[in-house]
């Protein structure tokens, strides 16, 4: 599946460069305009909700994600306005995937469309929740129960 990532990056650290890693992978991410901006809510309409201010990038290219798991994704950053950093990379927002219900993912692929995810302060939160040891699990329809996730 399809997933097109975007990102709140309104508090990043300037002049370094983010990407998003999913399964193991790094993926950079483009500065959103308004032009993207217009073109994905058309697409994606509760990301309509999201103020200009904290829908700040993306994926360039849509990420393949598993359609029958759920995710974790992260952020991760250079250091290099860091001086006497010792790591080459900081982490920054998380976010647990739980793909689309099978009928609307049947929708997005019928159409050619692709998923998309944002990933800001509050999927840190929840995906830090969805950590603790009675929560976590692989299986996107139990995760769907108590995940508060829109498609």
């Amino acid at each position: 599946m399809l997933t097109q990532f975007h990102v709140d990056l309104s508090d990043g650290h300037p002049g370094e460069e983010y990407h998003l890693v999913a399964g193991g992978k790094r993926y950079p991410l483009v500065e959103h305009s308004d032009e993207t901006r217009a073109k994905v809510r058309g697409q994606a309409p509760h990301l309509m909700a999201v103020p200009d201010h904290k829908l700040t990038h993306f994926t360039g290219d849509p990420v393949t994600i598993p359609s029958d798991a759920v995710t974790r994704v992260h952020l991760k950053h250079t250091l290099n306005t860091f001086p006497d950093a010792s790591p080459q990379h900081g982490v920054g927002h998380v976010a647990i995937h739980v793909p689309p219900h099978p009928e609307h993912l049947a929708r997005l692929v019928a159409a050619g469309d692709v998923h998309h995810h944002h990933v800001d302060y509050v999927s840190t939160a929840k995906a830090l929740i969805f950590h603790h040891p009675d929560r976590i699990n692989n299986d996107p329809d139990v995760t769907r129960i108590f995940y508060d996730y829109r498609d």
